[in-house]
């Protein structure tokens, strides 16, 4: 495949994602976050590289800046190898010492980005950090910045995937209804994705099995609580919040938060929550769930052995985690 190509396909895919131009996100913010502690850098971004810009997904270190052009971004020759590219200093490299994002602010001299690759071998973006003074990344902080790399393109992933579920379903629930309301229960009943419609104040008019079951109740015994009984209290003003820009504008929200299993036990859930109207017209709430504890916990593990390298100054930790991921 030619360049040409290969580029029009990284594009398609990029835009498959639906990620540009979202809402921030506690999993993205987290993960900059956190490479931005493992590496000591000031600035460290999730970016994608679309056709004429690079759109930073979650930013620390850059208040306010959401995207510059890709001609100037280091981030677009990062797309270019599947291996990190480190720039040590910016200055005394042919290729971005008149480079305004050096010569200006943010005064870049020191840059490392770790490419996002999907499973098709397309580089969307990168996670990458940055440093205004000249430096390099010890192989440690090179090893966890590629894990978490493989973290964010994992949550793209998932986060795609939910969407087009919750779209799906949507599509499903506006078909089924023109033909009756019955139907469309009849199938989502089958979903397993936690699917549940809810007017505005958060009670629950439907849940599909799997909702129901993931609280250990049946779907008739759903109808009527509140939404908001089986999420973990110190979640519920984010949720609440949450959902009113849902109301607000209209628009899809994605959103993870702890929900209380049917075993009292703490589950993480990503949600796309959307607006959806019933048969006479009426608002409600329709939310799409998928579990994800797991990977919440690989984020928390990667997390701790960072923490116990921090106090021993030995990488074991991180590199015995990163081999649990790649297996």
């Amino acid at each position: 495949m030619g360049q040409a190509n290969q580029e029009e396909e990284r594009i398609a895919r990029l835009r498959e994602l639906m990620v540009l131009d979202s809402a921030p996100e506690p999993v993205f913010d987290s993960i900059v976050t956190l490479a931005s502690e493992v590496c000591g850098a000031p600035i460290a971004l999730v970016s994608l590289v679309d056709t004429e810009r690079q759109w930073f997904k979650a930013n620390v270190g850059l208040p306010g800046v959401n995207e510059t052009p890709r001609d100037v971004a280091f981030c677009s020759h990062a797309i270019g190898q599947d291996a990190l590219f480190e720039v040590s200093d910016a200055t005394r490299d042919a290729r971005f010492r008149d480079n305004p994002l050096v010569t200006g602010q943010p005064d870049i001299r020191f840059y490392a980005g770790a490419p996002l690759v999907l499973p098709g071998g397309e580089r969307v973006g990168t996670l990458c950090v940055i440093d205004r003074q000249p430096r390099a990344l010890t192989p440690e902080q090179k090893h966890v910045l590629h894990a978490l790399a493989r973290i964010a393109t994992e949550a793209l992933l998932s986060r795609r995937d939910l969407i087009a579920r919750a779209t799906a379903v949507r599509s499903d629930y506006e078909a089924a209804l023109a033909d009756s309301e019955a139907r469309y229960r009849a199938m989502v009943e089958q979903q397993a994705e936690l699917v549940s419609l809810a007017r505005p104040d958060g009670e629950l008019v439907f849940a599909n099995d799997a909702y129901a079951r993931h609280f250990g109740l049946t779907p008739a015994q759903m109808i009527g609580k509140s939404l908001y009984e089986f999420v973990e209290l110190r979640d519920r003003a984010d949720v609440e919040r949450l959902l009113a820009r849902v109301l607000d504008s209209g628009q899809a929200h994605t959103g993870e938060n702890r929900m209380l299993a049917a075993d009292g036990s703490e589950r993480w859930v990503a949600w796309t929550n959307r607006l959806q109207h019933d048969a006479q017209g009426k608002v409600l709430l329709h939310s799409v769930g998928r579990d994800v504890t797991d990977r919440r916990r690989a984020e928390l593990a990667l997390r701790a052995s960072q923490a116990a390298l921090a106090r021993t100054g030995r990488i074991a930790g991180v590199g015995g985690w990163q081999l649990d991921l790649l297996t």
